[in-house]
């Protein structure tokens, strides 16, 4: 029996590394699914918002391979506002309102569609879910909550603002811009959009020698 030449053995070690490569960029493909427009009313002195039992957006599976609950935990935002008199964070709950892996298909985030005192029903994310994907409510334990916030100093501004956020999670990113419209008054909030977006591979710069340690390991 010939032995494989180093040519071969080469190609091979290649083609492997040409695989996993492709595996693991497919392996936690994303969209999410977020309230892009919300109505607030907020008293002026370092008054906010935080959601206690639905989110603000739904993360779905779009890859072959189930997302982990650790992938899913190691999600961060960042956030640039267009006027500084509110501030709105996006984040990640973190004590265990995600149990399992979420498949393929799947969306996971708490909705309801019941009028509540201080928020309105967010159910409109419901509107972006596409056919043959399914929903996983966890209302009540959110996993994507947002808290809206005015500045402690008096803060006396109403009408629009604009924030440029940014979500990396596994290495994909998803850029998206949230309105708010503000108003001083008794605590509200209220869902009035809802889009999708899908998440994007980080850029990873490909080192000038890949080719020659691939063949350096088989000398």
């Amino acid at each position: 029996m010939r032995r494989p030449t180093f040519a071969a053995s080469l190609l091979a070690a290649v083609v492997l590394l040409l695989f996993a490569t492709a595996r693991s960029s497919v392996a936690a493909e994303w969209d999410l699914v977020y309230a892009n427009h919300f109505d607030v009313t907020l008293c002026p002195d370092g008054c906010g918002i935080t959601l206690g039992n639905s989110d603000c957006a739904l993360l779905v599976n779009t890859g072959s391979d189930p997302i982990t609950v650790d992938e899913f935990e190691s999600a961060a935002f960042e956030v640039t506002a267009s006027l500084p008199d509110l501030s709105l964070t996006p984040f990640v709950n973190h004590f265990g309102a995600l149990t399992s892996a979420i498949q393929p298909q799947e969306a996971v985030g708490g909705v309801t569609s019941l009028e509540r005192e201080i928020v309105g029903p967010n159910d409109i994310l419901l509107t972006q879910l596409l056919p043959g994907e399914t929903h996983r409510n966890t209302f009540g334990r959110q996993v994507l909550p947002v808290t809206i916030k005015r500045p402690v100093a008096p803060g006396l501004y109403e009408g629009p603002v604009r924030f440029e956020v940014r979500m990396t999670m596994a290495g994909r990113r998803a850029s998206f811009t949230v309105d708010v419209d503000v108003h001083l008054g008794p605590y509200k909030m209220l869902f009035l959009g809802a889009s999708r977006v899908s998440s994007v591979p980080l850029a990873t710069p490909a080192g000038p020698t890949t080719w020659g340690r691939i063949k350096s390991a088989y000398r």
